[in-house]
């Protein structure tokens, strides 16, 4: 009799791993690299897009979330027992672990009936659908799915961790309640744990009957109408995909487990047990996101976005081309005397090729009222009524007209030609 408290377990399901850890290590590390990219994308999109925050995407947000709880408990100390000489657990490692495997599991079939039963309530019932399935509604069985079956494990884990035990070799990959139970050292102490047990299988066994039950009625209800067959196709097929690999897996195992069958190869058990926890995480999320048209719609549009975004940068530079770059004809004053200059009779022209307006392009500076800049100064002639007079520099480098008021009915102009 061991003490449980300082109890160490020898998981003996690696052994025969030894000459090709490598290769199984980099599949192992790839296999979860992709089950938490694929199930990490599905649920963002489906956080991230107000249009999916229905009862449907709801739930198999919450399906995805589950299979990165589930597979947390397993690939993490997995990989490190395949790099790792001696692959030993601790007791309370052994039970956590068994809680948070079965607890997934459980969980898991929860969310399947829930699905099921929304698919069913969208085709059979549709006028009670949106009153039934509100997202609050939603939110809550989503919870209840979660919180009831690790309660139910709970119990199981408890039961076994009472028990004292004879032997620490577990002849497993990972550590499951059922293993524990058959190293006590008195069987007559097991007869709870199994009582348990076998309830939290009947239990989850009517799950299985309540998706059964519903799939009967979409059946009957789909076979009459073109709609809802295509309905039935579109949103119902991904949930049997994933209801048969996972259910398929899980009664294997169990089957293995309880039967002890010692006529099938011992790493094809070791492959049994486990199968649960690759094939249904990786399946799930690639089979909803490329089955489900908003989901995959969503996909392509954030994949074609992120190739768009980068050529929209790209512009051309061949030439300042600017907004507001124009050619302005400004006609001379009228009134104004013409001077010998030789200049464009009574229209100054301006041409400007500038990024911005208002921005004076190779034009010298001008100065006051009568300050000579290259050239002598011509008068132009009286500007007005009042008889101004004003000296304008006649050059050839052309000059700026810019428009700075458009309140009135015509616009002020301001120029380096002083009126």
């Amino acid at each position: 009799m061991m003490n449980n408290a300082s109890t160490v377990f020898f998981l003996s399901g690696l052994d025969e791993t030894r000459n090709y850890r490598s290769p199984l290590f980099f599949l192992t590390l790839m296999c979860y690299i992709v089950i938490v990219l694929a199930n990490v994308c599905v649920v963002l999109i489906i956080i991230l897009n107000n249009d999916l925050h229905e009862p449907m995407y709801i739930l198999l947000c919450a399906f995805c979330l589950n299979s990165l709880y589930g597979t947390a408990g397993f690939y993490p100390k997995f990989l490190w027992d395949l790099l790792s000489p001696v692959h030993v657990i601790s007791y309370s490692g052994c039970l956590l672990q068994a809680q948070v495997l079965y607890s997934f599991a459980c969980s898991d079939l929860s969310i399947l009936t829930l699905m099921a039963y929304d698919r069913y309530l969208a085709i059979c019932q549709p006028l009670k659908y949106h009153s039934l399935m509100s997202k609050q509604r939603v939110i809550t069985l989503v919870c209840f799915a979660w919180l009831t079956p690790f309660c139910i494990i709970a119990v199981n884990t408890i039961l076994a961790s009472r028990l004292k035990l004879c032997s620490p070799y577990l002849n497993r990959l990972i550590c499951l309640n059922w293993n524990i139970v058959i190293l006590a050292c008195f069987p007559a102490e097991t007869t709870a744990n199994g009582i348990v047990a076998n309830l939290t299988f009947i239990i989850y066994g009517l799950h299985a009957v309540v998706i059964g039950w519903s799939y009967l009625f979409l059946i009957k209800t789909c076979a009459g109408s073109i709609e809802n067959r295509k309905k039935f196709m579109q949103t119902c097929v991904p949930h049997l995909i994933s209801l048969f690999t996972f259910s398929a897996t899980l009664l294997f195992d169990g089957i293995c487990i309880r039967l002890d069958s010692k006529n099938l190869p011992q790493t094809l058990k070791y492959f049994v047990s486990i199968e649960f926890l690759i094939i249904p995480p990786i399946m799930n999320p690639l089979i909803y996101g490329f089955k489900l048209t908003k989901i995959r719609n969503k996909i392509v549009t954030l994949a074609t976005s992120d190739t768009g975004s980068a050529s929209e940068g790209l512009a051309d530079t061949s030439g300042p081309v600017c907004e507001g770059a124009t050619q302005a004809a400004v006609p001379a004053t009228e009134g104004a005397t013409q001077a010998s200059v030789p200049a464009t009779e009574g229209t100054l022209f301006t041409q400007t090729p500038a990024c911005q307006r208002g921005t004076q392009v190779d034009s010298p500076p001008v100065r006051e009222i009568g300050t000579q800049v290259g050239s002598p100064p011509a008068l132009l002639g009286l500007v007005g009524t009042l008889g101004v007079v004003g000296f304008v520099e006649t050059t050839s480098v052309g000059f700026l007209i810019e428009t700075t008021s458009t309140q009135g009915p015509m616009e002020t102009l301001s120029s380096p030609a002083l009126f």
